[in-house]
């Protein structure tokens, strides 16, 4: 092949290895290669796997059907790897079962990004390639969004997929709570965390979230007709870039034959949004015992801090309150949505990006992560400095190939657009 394997969606990757027109172990190399070319300037990686020819060289020869095959990976800190040892028949840990998935599906694990501590506040600061002004929480967001590799692993709490993903103009997929298995992945809230993935396109993402969820995705379904816009519930402030965006969404929305009308559903969304802190805070404090908490009280980030303290003073009927009023919501808002709606609204606020992990804050994904909902970034949108500004569909589960068709007709609305003004 004469251009360059990197460029190539991940379906066109897949394609030319099955056409034996590009070889796993060549694809896998060139994307090392990129890797060590650009991490100077990314740094996006903690480590990197040592064991990508053995692992192309075992989907060369594999006969069975692999969807991602060749296809290379990155993995947030949180979620282990099994790493080689100097005895080819040992490892130093096992896979995490998302990881062992992907590797069933023909994925090469390129290594492990940068993640944040306990994977919830910002420390180390990986720069996107095409504007070093700009920082961002997660090297996950940061390895797709510089084109270094089409996929990577990531988790979310309360905003580590949707705000970096937003930001760095990339795709992500949030699964809805409780879909993926997280064993062998650091948790932080078990009532919260959820697995997700981030790709360059939306398109990249239907393909890796079916491959990845195999024959439990439905192949009927019903198509989308109707969206709820929804503009933050005054969580905090918009940027001027989300605001003219989400101005013109129903206009954008009826040019692909969306029926649209605003979300009203601010009281929920407030009270879930204070319901999130109380459940990450009470889980955190009981998820790390104070010895361990104490050890590393010092380097941690005082937003972090806040948070464990908070937990300290709460009860265990604190934290059943704020379930019992998230069950509530949740049927409440089965019955808004139907069979058929899904909601459109801000990936993140003005704050977010001011300060990524503020405690006092919510990000516009805390309500729908209590809720257990799904969700996906759609990027495509430019502001005149050339900035990324993503929105966010959210939807109950199940209806999750919904959203991913919404979301690749709304991005090549997007890819039109001209750029939004910053002011």
């Amino acid at each position: 092949m004469t251009a360059n394997p990197c460029n190539l969606s991940i379906y066109e990757q897949v394609c030319a290895i099955a056409q034996s027109r590009l070889s796993a172990i060549s694809l896998s190399q060139s994307v090392r290669d990129r890797i060590i070319r650009l991490e100077p300037r990314l740094h996006a990686w903690v480590e990197l796997t040592t064991d990508i020819e053995h692992q192309a060289n075992r989907i060369e020869t594999a006969s069975a059907p692999m969807p991602l095959r060749g296809v290379s990976v990155g993995v947030k800190d949180l979620v282990d790897v099994a790493s080689p040892t100097t005895d080819p028949g040992q490892v130093t840990v096992s896979d995490a079962r998302c990881v062992a998935r992907l590797r069933e599906l023909g994925a090469v694990i390129q290594g492990k990004t940068v993640t944040a501590e306990y994977g919830h506040n910002s420390t180390i600061s990986p720069r996107l390639e095409q504007d070093r002004r700009r920082e961002l929480s997660s090297g996950s967001a940061t390895a797709v969004s510089a084109n270094v590799v089409p996929v990577a692993i990531g988790t979310q709490t309360s905003a580590a997929l949707t705000r970096p993903a937003s930001s760095s103009g990339s795709a992500a997929m949030v699964l809805a709570h409780g879909e993926a298995d997280l064993d062998g992945v650091e948790r932080l809230s078990e009532s919260l965390d959820s697995l997700g993935f981030f790709t360059r396109t939306v398109d990249d993402l239907r393909h890796v979230y079916r491959a990845f969820s195999g024959p439990a995705v439905p192949t009927r379904r019903p198509t989308v007709s109707s969206a709820l816009v929804w503009r933050g519930s005054g969580l905090g402030e918009l940027s001027t870039a989300s605001s003219r965006l989400l101005d013109r969404l129903p206009g954008l929305l009826e040019e692909i034959d969306i029926d649209c009308r605003p979300l009203q559903w601010d009281d929920h969304v407030h009270s879930l949004a204070e319901d999130h802190r109380v459940v990450l805070a009470y889980e955190l404090a009981r998820n790390r015992p104070a010895p361990e908490f104490r050890r590393h009280h010092h380097p941690l980030s005082p937003p972090l801090r806040t948070h464990y303290r908070r937990g300290l003073r709460l009860d265990s009927g604190d934290h059943h309150g704020a379930l019992v009023r998230r069950d509530r919501s949740r049927v409440m808002l089965e019955e808004l949505l139907g069979r058929d709606a899904l909601i459109v609204g801000p990936a993140t606020l003005r704050s977010d990006r001011r300060c990524p992990a503020s405690s006092g804050a919510s990000t516009p994904s805390d309500p729908w992560q209590l809720l257990g909902l799904a969700a996906v970034v759609v990027p495509g949108v430019r502001t005149v400095a050339g900035l990324p500004v993503g929105i966010q569909i959210v939807g109950l589960p199940g209806r999750e190939l919904d959203m991913l068709d919404l979301g690749v007709a709304l991005e090549e609305v997007f890819r039109r657009m001209d750029p939004i003004p910053d002011h």
